[in-house]
C-alpha cells in the first residue's frame, strides 16, 4: 500500500487518487517526477548506445557473477552458453517478462531507489537471480535444458517477499563489491606510501654517500697540505 491508497493487488485503490486535493496532487507530481527522473536514469545506463552496440552490461554481470559464485559461472560456460543468450532480455526488458507483476514492480522500487549511487545495481540484481536458480541451473547439464530454464525461469508463483529476498541478495554483493573496492584502494595507497618511502631512503642515502665522499675528499686535502 502506497503513501497515496495504491495497492498493486486492489486496482480499484487507483480510483481513490481522484478523491485527493489539492497538495495532494503537488506531493503525487513530485513523486512521479522523481521516479521518471531516476527510471530515466536507469534506462540511459542499459539503452544507451555504446551499450546497446557491445552489451558492456551483459560484461558487469560476468564479472559480478563470476565473483560471487564461481561454481555457478564455471558451469554456464562448460555448456557453451554466452551470457548474452540471455542476459541480453533480463537487461533491455528489465526482468518484467520473467518476474510476475508483483515482483516486478517491487524489484523497479528498489533499482529506482538505489540511483544514481549504484548504476550497475541491476547487474547485481540479475547476478543474484542467477544464484537463487543455482541449483535448477546445476542439475541441468545440457545446453538446450540450461538455455530454457534461464529464458523461462520458474518464477511465476514469486510474490513480493521471493522478490525481498532477491533484494537483499543484490544489496549483499553491491556491499561485497564496495568492500572490494576499498580493499583495492588501500592496498593501492600503502603501496604508494611505500614507494614514497622507498623514494626517500633512496635520497637520503645518495646524500649521505656524496656527503660522505666530499668528507673523505676534505679529508685527503688536509693530508696532503
Amino acid at each position: 500500500m502506497g503513501k497515496f491508497g495504491l495497492s498493486l493487488g486492489n486496482p480499484e485503490s487507483v480510483l481513490f487518487i481522484f478523491d485527493r486535493d489539492e497538495q495532494a496532487w503537488m506531493n503525487l507530481e513530485a513523486d512521479l517526477y522523481w521516479c521518471s527522473t531516476r527510471f530515466l536514469d536507469l534506462s540511459s545506463y542499459i539503452f544507451s548506445e555504446p551499450n546497446l552496440r557491445q552489451g558492456s552490461f551483459v560484461n558487469d554481470m560476468k564479472c559480478i557473477s563470476a565473483l560471487i559464485d564461481p561454481v555457478l559461472y564455471e558451469h554456464i560456460a562448460s555448456t557453451n552458453i554466452n551470457f548474452l543468450f540471455f542476459a541480453y532480455r533480463w537487461f533491455v526488458c528489465l526482468l518484467h517478462r520473467e518476474l510476475p507483476v508483483r515482483g516486478v514492480f517491487r524489484m523497479w522500487d528498489v533499482s529506482l531507489s538505489v540511483l544514481p549511487a549504484t548504476p550497475h545495481f541491476h547487474a547485481h540484481v540479475c547476478s543474484s537471480l542467477l544464484c537463487l536458480l543455482r541449483q535448477d541451473i546445476l542439475q541441468s547439464k545440457e545446453f538446450e535444458t540450461v538455455l530454457t530454464l534461464l529464458h523461462k525461469p520458474p518464477l511465476s508463483d514469486w510474490g513480493v517477499k521471493k522478490v525481498n529476498e532477491l533484494v537483499r541478495h543484490a544489496m549483499g554483493s553491491v556491499k561485497e563489491e564496495k568492500l572490494r573496492i576499498a580493499m583495492l584502494q588501500l592496498l593501492m595507497y600503502m603501496w604508494l606510501g611505500l614507494m614514497a618511502y622507498l623514494h626517500f631512503v633512496v635520497i637520503v642515502v645518495a646524500e649521505t654517500v656524496e656527503l660522505y665522499g666530499r668528507l673523505l675528499q676534505s679529508l685527503g686535502e688536509l693530508e696532503v697540505d
